[in-house]
């Protein structure tokens, strides 16, 4: 929770349009919104439409474009193809992006993992999808 406190008054005092967030027990819920919209109000902040990322895909402002759209419509189709099950959706993803690189040409590098997390690719890695 103080998390929270910290990334809204961020959000408030630089006038942040939207607070992303799945925390919906103290943030995105109708009577959290309202009180903090009471509470900036009052205290002359801006309020942060605090929104999860499934509303915020919703809202008319958020900017749309065909890639975009492609996007979703993918991970949509990956996530069905793979019976929601991670593993085989980050195998079929990984499948796919290989043969994507081949049809265009390109080379796809992957940082290494070492110690459980990821690390930048260095120029002269030549690590591919294969």
């Amino acid at each position: 929770m103080k998390g929270d406190a910290i990334h809204l008054a961020y959000a408030s005092f630089y006038k942040i349009d939207f607070l992303l967030t799945w925390n919906c027990n103290h943030l995105a819920n109708a009577n959290k919104r309202q009180h903090i919209r009471r509470i900036n109000t009052g205290l002359n902040l801006s309020v942060p439409e605090i929104v999860t990322p499934l509303e915020l895909f919703k809202k008319k402002t958020m900017i749309e474009s065909a890639l975009l759209k492609e996007k979703y419509e993918t991970q949509k189709r990956l996530d069905e193809q793979a019976n929601h099950d991670l593993k085989q959706y980050f195998s079929n993803a990984h499948h796919n992006v290989g043969e994507l690189a081949e049809k265009f040409g390109l080379t796809i590098r992957y940082g290494d993992i070492k110690g459980g997390f990821l690390t930048p690719v260095h120029e002269e890695s030549t690590t591919t999808t294969e």
